[in-house]
């Protein structure tokens, strides 16, 4: 990348020019940039492997990305963060100013409530960190809880059959996207934690946006 950044006819004025990295994916080409060609650089902290890459890995790997991630920080000319909890493990990591940004949202039309109410979980399901069974776990409660008292939101009552689409279960054993067996396992979880059916959709991953959307 550097060597094509010199061939090319780019003409950068260092003193407004700020090279900005994603936390250890594309920081390190950041500040690399940043001192070879000119400019500052600027890295955004994404990921808090202190407080959970222990769990989804080991302590030897948690240990291993948060010291990539204090070297990397700490030679960054400025350094910023995703939201509250990002910013304040970054200040531990770093002494340093961390700008937090905060995520926004689009401008949307109002649509009408939806006669049946569609829960959706998505991302990679059996990965540990994704906690994706307390997502299950927690409609089926729901359920269960709205349908025994008429005093909470109907939409989770069963006679109106709510319903849970779960995308990025691995169906490893498989080549067409279907495991009976795999999906009836979800099925049984989710049941017993409803006290009865539930309407669930399990599906493959899939890179298709309209699909997806």
């Amino acid at each position: 990348m550097l060597n094509s950044l010199e061939k090319a006819t780019i003409h950068l004025d260092p003193a407004e020019t700020v090279w900005l990295g994603h936390d250890r994916f594309t920081g390190a080409i950041a500040l690399a940039t940043a001192k070879k060609i000119g400019g500052k650089s600027a890295l955004i902290h994404y990921m808090s492997y202190a407080h959970y890459e222990a769990f989804a890995e080991n302590s030897a790997s948690a240990r291993s990305k948060e010291s990539e991630q204090r070297v990397l920080f700490s030679n960054a000319d400025f350094v910023l963060a995703v939201g509250p909890l990002l910013r304040d493990a970054l200040r531990d990591l770093v002494d340093k100013k961390v700008s937090m940004l905060v995520p926004g949202l689009p401008d949307i039309q109002p649509r009408d409530e939806p006669k049946v109410f569609r829960a959706f979980l998505s991302g990679r399901l059996s990965a540990k960190i994704k906690q994706a069974s307390l997502g299950i776990a927690a409609f089926g409660s729901a359920i269960h809880q709205c349908t025994e008292n008429l005093g909470l939101p109907s939409a989770l009552n069963r006679v109106n059959e709510p319903r849970l689409i779960l995308r990025g279960v691995d169906f490893e054993n498989t080549n067409d996207g279907i495991d009976n067996e795999a999906e009836q396992e979800i099925k049984t979880f989710v049941e017993g934690y409803a006290k009865g059916a539930v309407n669930l959709q399990a599906l493959p991953f899939t890179t298709d946006r309209s699909e997806l959307f």
